[in-house]
């Protein structure tokens, strides 16, 4: 998506949630654009109501990680490891995270 594209995008997003309320995937999209935009803590509580905390503390991490933000990364990572210990995904990216941060990057 382009920035120009956010605002239409968003409001797709909302036009879908208005026919059905528990469509996880327009929150998802719709927690992206918004985090794209700018707009963290609204795209957490789109994650969140998509219904799935553990998916939801592992998409935050992705974003954290995205704008290179390591340390609330592994953070959220780690939440959704306690909230699903299973999710293997959640610890190889937590994994990752915490490497950087030891290793300054490197």
């Amino acid at each position: 998506l382009e920035a120009d594209d956010l605002p239409e995008a968003a409001e797709q997003c909302r036009a879908a949630l208005g026919m059905d309320a528990t469509m996880a995937a327009a929150h998802n999209n719709l927690a992206l654009t918004l985090a794209a935009a700018g707009d963290l803590d609204g795209a957490r509580d789109e994650f969140l109501a998509a219904g799935d905390e553990a998916a939801a503390n592992y998409n935050l991490g992705l974003m954290h990680m995205a704008d290179g933000d390591y340390r609330s990364a592994a953070d959220a990572f780690e939440t959704a490891i306690q909230l699903r210990p299973s999710f293997t995904a959640a610890k190889t990216r937590a994994h990752a995270a915490r490497l950087y941060l030891l290793t300054g990057g490197k």
